[in-house]
C-alpha cells in the first residue's frame, strides 16, 4: 500500500471543494476522526467504500488511489532511462522525446528536451518548424519552475526568432555577464549560417571578452592583486605588446610596483615603478590619432584602433566602427600625472612618494 496517494488525493479534493473533514464524514456516513486518520495517511477506507467516495468527488477509483499517477511515474522513469542510454545519438532521442511529448505535453522536463534536441538536430528550419520552437520556448517561460530551463529557452529564441522579434527576446534574456547580448547575436549568426557578418562580430566579442578579462574587479589585499596583475601583463606579453596596449600595458605594471610596495618590497617596487614609466614614455611618443594595430599575426588580426580614440574598428572595413566598454586604448601624461598624486585610490605608493625618482617623474609630467 506504500505507493497508494489516496491520503493526499483525499486531502486535495478536498480542499478544493473547499469543505471541512467534518462535512465529508457526515456525507460518507463515518466519523471526522476517520478521515482525519486517512488523510495523514495513518490508515486507508475500507475498499467496499472508494466507490463512493469517488463518486462523491466525481471522479475515479483508479485517480484516488493513485495508480494512474504511479504508472505515469513509472513510465516516466522508463524515459529518462533510455533517454540516458541514447547520449551519443540525437536523433534518435529526439524521436523518443517526440513520442513521450505527446503523452505528456505538460511535462516540463521533456518540453525542455525537446527544445534542445530540435535544436540540436540542426538550425537549418522551415519557418513553421523555427515557430513550433518558439511556441515551446514560451510555453518553457510561462509553465516551467526550473531557472536553467527557463534562460536556454531564452537563449534558444534570441537564436532562431524573426529578425524582428530578436530584440525583443534579447532584452528578456539575463545577462550572466557583461557581453551576454553580443555572445548571442554571435551564435545567431553563425546557426543561420550568416558567415559574412559572423567573422566581424566574432573577432570583436573576443577582443570585449579579452578587455572584461583583463579589466574587472582583483581582491583587495596586495599579494594577491600582485598575483592578478602579473596574469594580466603576461596576456599582454603573450599578444607581443602591440602599440595600441602600451599605455595600458604601463598602467598594470604600475600597479604590480604598487603591490609590492605595499608588501614592502621596496626594491622590486622601484624597478618596476620604472620599467612602468619607461613603457608610459613610449605610449606618450606616438601622436594622438595614430592608426594602431590591437593584436598580432594570429590574434585580432583584422582589428585597429586610433590613439586616444574611443573606437576600435576592421581595417579591411573601416566603416565597421565599434567600441570595447573599457578606456584601454587611452590615456596621456595628465592621466598619469593624476594617478601619481592622487590621495584617494594609490595608497599603496605612499612609502615610495618621497623617493627622488617619483618626485623628478611627477615634475616632468608637470611640465609638459
Amino acid at each position: 500500500m506504500k505507493d497508494i496517494y489516496i491520503a493526499q488525493k483525499l486531502l486535495e479534493k478536498r480542499k478544493m471543494r473547499g469543505i471541512t473533514q467534518e462535512q465529508l464524514a457526515e456525507a460518507l456516513a463515518i466519523t471526522p476522526q476517520s478521515v482525519s486518520k486517512w488523510e495523514r495517511g495513518e490508515g486507508y477506507p475500507e475498499i467496499t467504500m472508494l466507490p463512493a467516495i469517488a463518486d462523491y468527488f466525481n471522479t475515479s477509483v483508479d485517480e484516488m488511489l493513485g495508480t494512474d499517477t504511479i504508472r505515469k511515474n513509472k513510465d516516466l522513469q522508463v524515459y529518462q532511462e533510455r533517454f540516458a542510454a541514447l547520449i551519443f545519438s540525437p536523433e534518435k532521442r529526439l524521436n523518443l522525446t517526440e513520442q513521450y511529448y505527446k503523452k505528456y505535453p505538460g511535462n516540463c522536463e521533456i518540453l525542455s528536451n525537446l527544445v534542445y534536441l530540435l535544436c540540436e538536430c540542426g538550425f537549418d528550419k522551415t519557418k513553421e518548424e523555427k515557430k513550433r520552437i518558439e511556441n515551446l520556448c514560451n510555453r518553457i517561460l510561462s509553465e516551467s519552475s526550473n531557472a536553467v530551463d527557463k534562460e536556454k529557452a531564452l537563449v534558444t529564441l534570441c537564436v532562431i526568432a524573426e529578425k524582428e522579434d530578436v530584440l525583443n527576446y534579447l532584452n528578456l534574456c539575463p545577462t550572466s555577464y557583461a557581453l551576454q547580448r553580443e555572445e548571442l547575436l554571435e551564435t545567431r549568426l553563425l546557426k543561420n549560417g550568416t558567415m559574412s557578418d559572423y567573422s566581424w562580430i566574432h573577432e570583436e566579442n573576443d577582443l570585449r571578452l579579452l578587455v572584461y578579462m583583463l579589466t574587472k574587479e582583483v581582491p583587495r589585499d596586495p599579494a594577491n592583486a600582485y598575483t592578478e596583475y602579473c596574469r594580466r601583463r603576461g596576456v599582454i606579453e603573450f599578444l607581443g605588446i602591440p602599440e595600441a596596449w602600451l599605455g595600458f600595458f604601463a598602467l598594470l605594471i604600475l600597479k604590480c610596483s604598487a603591490a609590492l610596495f605595499a608588501l614592502n618590497r621596496y626594491e622590486e617596487g622601484k624597478v618596476l615603478f620604472s620599467d612602468a614609466i619607461a613603457q608610459y614614455e613610449k605610449w606618450f611618443e606616438i601622436e594622438d590619432g595614430a592608426p594602431l594595430m590591437i593584436g598580432n599575426d594570429l590574434f585580432f588580426t583584422d582589428l585597429m584602433t586610433k590613439k586616444n580614440d574611443f573606437f576600435c574598428y576592421h581595417k579591411s572595413a573601416t566603416e565597421k566602427n565599434f567600441s570595447v566598454k573599457n578606456d584601454v586604448f587611452l590615456g596621456n601624461e595628465r592621466g598619469l600625472h593624476l594617478i601619481l598624486t592622487r590621495p584617494v585610490g594609490w595608497e599603496w605608493l605612499d612609502s615610495f612618494r618621497e623617493d627622488e625618482f617619483f618626485k623628478a617623474t611627477v615634475q616632468r609630467l608637470e611640465s609638459r
